[in-house]
């Protein structure tokens, strides 16, 4: 489940969707039920940033990107979120 947030800024509903249409890229990686919650933020005219946060199995999984292209923010934040959230489950893996 993604929750999104903006701040500094309104949020679109075209921004929205985009955020929204990658939790079938987050579904292959997390367990049902995770929340995450993306916030949004211009911290200049120009320039975006990208929050992600989760709670998986124990441990906070936190991404942030910042770009002056706000779709690039975006997607580099989620690759870094993902391979986070790989690395945990795959440490788990070992200790059991």
């Amino acid at each position: 489940m993604i929750e999104v947030s903006s701040r500094d800024f309104d949020l679109t509903p075209a921004i929205r969707d985009e955020v929204m249409n990658m939790e079938d890229s987050f579904e292959k990686h997390l367990d049902d039920g995770t929340r995450i919650q993306v916030t949004l933020s211009k911290d200049a005219p120009d320039v975006f940033r990208v929050h992600m946060q989760a709670h998986y199995r124990g441990e906070d999984i936190i991404s942030d990107h910042v770009s002056h292209n706000f779709h690039k923010a975006l997607e580099l934040c989620r690759e870094h979120f993902v391979k986070q959230v790989d690395k945990r489950r795959q440490k788990l893996q070992n200790r059991a």
